[in-house]
């Protein structure tokens, strides 16, 4: 029989037993479509099928009464067999002499080594619990992580109380004459970039400008949107990267959030709100700013809201900072890496495209605009500018793949939608040197909160989610690289904090 389980598991064990058991009262009343029928149904209904549709089984005969000169752990099972098609799985339960006997029969091969004793054993730790300790009726949650599963999600790092410039102006200091940004019309080193980030940033100061205050970035890809981003976070502000392309509502209703604007020239930006050319400004020397605190708003990205209206997403300091020091940690980037930055600045992955590259002490490689989506142009930067890192969605990747290049591409991190299965293997044909990572999790949880090396794909037919990223301590109560609170939302409960009283 199927029986349909829309278990809360909010709900205590007992409730959860009992909601099972009225459901099953309940579809008793179809006992006479068994099983195989309703898999047939299923298997008509759909034009593919990869993969068992109901793969584990429980196999109950407490009903029946059996007698035993011994009990069952008393005795040594010689050989057990039970054959039931399309079962990963077979969990089998019985009653002997007022005892309970379970037993599993599995297909070995179709589980990792291991996984299979690892599961018996909790369940049977469980099933101990139950019956040992009756509080355990009435809880929650029973399932006691393993020693395995322990280390597995032994995550936690200390990192420094940084803030996400203060990481870039210690390379600025370090290695001031490194390359650290390299555009189509110029490329600017460490100290170019700093200075030009801490005059924009003391100009901002001047106008009034202050911490946690939301400064606009309104810019099409180049060197002026990372100066622009450096500049409001040296004066202590958060910044709001907009897409200039946007519907014009749908731009000034993000506008009016902010206080102030930086733009570029060539753009036709109409607010009525001080801006400021980044391109083409002269600025005056840079005098001393106002240092901010790791929980001060670092930058708010702009999301799909449920009510059709943009929700922005509030990203203190010290949570994009522990993302992306975890990420360099694990995956070695240095000031020897160099990163293709092809995502918008209003998608997060451009969070790590620059700081995540320039507290490394590499550089950022820029793409021209006004190219598009070009896989030719990406291979030809790839290539003569020695990139060895790459960070976007797959479907960029699935672009670059289709023509193999000679290149010192390394790591290949994609994120922000579903692989394809074939891409991996793709990649590996491109770029053999290449260890490729699966990321995920919301903007909300600073880029990423988790991740995955990708093994070769004749070893599996699906993703895993992977294992958590560093997670901060105290841990947070959400399951991210973010702090114990849930981001506010601009426009949304969190509306208060956008201006200072």
């Amino acid at each position: 029989r199927v029986v349909t389980s829309r278990v809360l598991y909010s709900s205590s064990f007992t409730q959860r037993a009992q909601q099972i058991q009225a459901q099953l009262w309940q579809d008793l009343d179809h006992r006479d479509v068994s099983g195989v029928e309703v898999l047939r149904q299923l298997a008509r209904s759909q034009q593919r099928i990869t993969s068992a549709l109901m793969p584990v089984v429980f196999t109950s005969i407490l009903m029946s009464e059996q007698k035993s000169d011994r009990l069952p752990w008393q005795s040594e099972v010689v050989y057990s067999l039970s054959q039931t098609s399309q079962v990963y799985l077979d969990h089998q339960v019985a009653e002997v002499d007022r005892a309970l006997v379970f037993n599993w029969d599995a297909i070995d091969d179709l589980f990792p080594p291991g996984v299979l004793d690892e599961m018996f054993a909790a369940y049977g730790r469980l099933l101990d619990r139950l019956a040992d300790d009756p509080a355990c009726w009435n809880a929650t949650s029973l399932i006691a992580p393993s020693a395995n599963w322990s280390a597995f999600n032994a995550t936690e790092t200390e990192f420094p109380d940084a803030l996400l410039h203060t990481l870039v102006f210690d390379r600025i200091a370090a290695q001031p004459d490194r390359i650290a940004v390299i555009a189509p019309q110029r490329s600017l080193t460490y100290r170019e970039l700093g200075d030009r980030a801490l005059r924009l940033g003391s100009h901002l100061h001047r106008q009034g400008i202050c911490p946690n205050q939301l400064v606009a970035v309104v810019m099409q890809k180049g060197w002026e949107q990372i100066v622009a981003v450096l500049g409001v976070l040296a004066a202590g502000a958060a910044y709001v990267p907009i897409d200039p392309d946007l519907p014009i509502d749908r731009l000034h209703h993000l506008l009016a959030q902010t206080e102030f604007v930086l733009t570029q020239s060539w753009l036709d930006l109409q607010t009525d709100l001080p801006r400021l050319c980044v391109d083409t400004a002269e600025l005056e020397e840079a005098i001393d700013l106002p240092a901010a605190l790791p929980t001060d708003l670092a930058y708010v990205i702009y999301t799909s809201g449920s009510t059709g209206l943009p929700k922005g997403v509030m990203i203190e300091h010290r949570s994009a900072v522990n993302t992306i020091l975890d990420i360099n940690r694990r995956f070695d980037v240095t000031e020897r890496d160099r990163v293709l930055a092809l995502s918008s600045l209003s998608f997060d992955l451009s969070v790590y495209d620059i700081f995540g590259i320039l507290a490394a002490g590499g550089a950022i490689v820029l793409p021209d605009p006004s190219l598009g989506n070009d896989p030719a142009h990406w291979r030809h930067l790839i290539a003569q500018h020695h990139v060895t890192v790459w960070n976007s969605v797959p479907a960029l990747m699935q672009l670059l793949v289709e023509q193999s290049i000679d290149s010192d591409l390394r790591l290949v991190m994609l994120s922000g939608d579903w692989i394809p299965l074939n891409l991996p293997d793709r990649i590996r044909t491109c770029f053999p040197n290449a260890e490729i990572i699966s990321l995920g999790g919301a903007t909300e949880a600073a880029i990423w909160s988790i991740f995955m090396r990708s093994p070769p794909f004749h070893q599996t037919n699906q993703h895993s989610i992977g294992l958590r990223s560093n997670l901060l301590s105290p841990p947070p109560q959400n399951w991210g690289t973010s702090e114990p609170q849930s981001p506010p939302l601009v426009g949304d409960l969190g509306a208060q904090r956008l201006k200072p009283k």
